[in-house]
């Protein structure tokens, strides 16, 4: 094919040889060696969301024609439960509450206090907690924020948007 001028040698890192296979009714097929291209190759990380994906994140929620809010029952057991006597169950709220932290304007705010008990800590840590009265109050305000969670919604289209960046 190069003596006809149909092809040329490559010197790119992005290509890949060609090999001419037999097929068993005597015709031959092209084939490309991918082998070199897919080393070099870095895989999406951004791959198409599945269906699946969608629902999980629509687990634990109302949706209505309103938008899309925390389901009262889970809210209601996040409300009712204890202050945490570890690290490990500190963590475990905080995991619950901040599925929820898109409907809690400036849930950092009040989960910075949080925070700053896990840093350091292992995973499973069983680390007793020593409550201050601002960890008291950021514990019990992360209960109240996700009791008044906002109802996300659809932006209108009959209303115009801007978009605002500070880039």
């Amino acid at each position: 094919m190069q003596e006809m001028g149909i092809c040329r040698p490559s010197k790119s890192p992005w290509s890949s040889p060609l090999h001419v296979v037999p097929k068993k009714n005597g015709e031959i097929r092209p084939c490309g060696d991918y082998k070199r291209l897919k080393a070099i190759t870095k895989p999406d990380r951004y791959p198409v969301p599945r269906l699946h994906d969608f629902a999980y994140l629509l687990d634990g929620h109302t949706v209505c024609k309103n938008g899309i809010r925390p389901l009262d029952s889970k809210i209601e057991i996040i409300k009712n439960y204890p202050k945490p006597k570890t690290i490990d169950e500190l963590r475990r709220f905080l995991g619950m509450v901040n599925f929820y932290r898109s409907h809690i304007p400036n849930a950092v705010r009040y989960q910075i206090v949080l925070n700053k008990y896990l840093r350091g800590a292992k995973k499973k840590d069983k680390t007793p907690i020593v409550w201050t009265f601002g960890a008291d109050e950021a514990f019990d305000r992360c209960k109240a924020c996700l009791q008044e969670a906002v109802t996300l919604s659809a932006p209108r289209c009959e209303v115009p948007i801007s978009l605002m960046t500070d880039a």
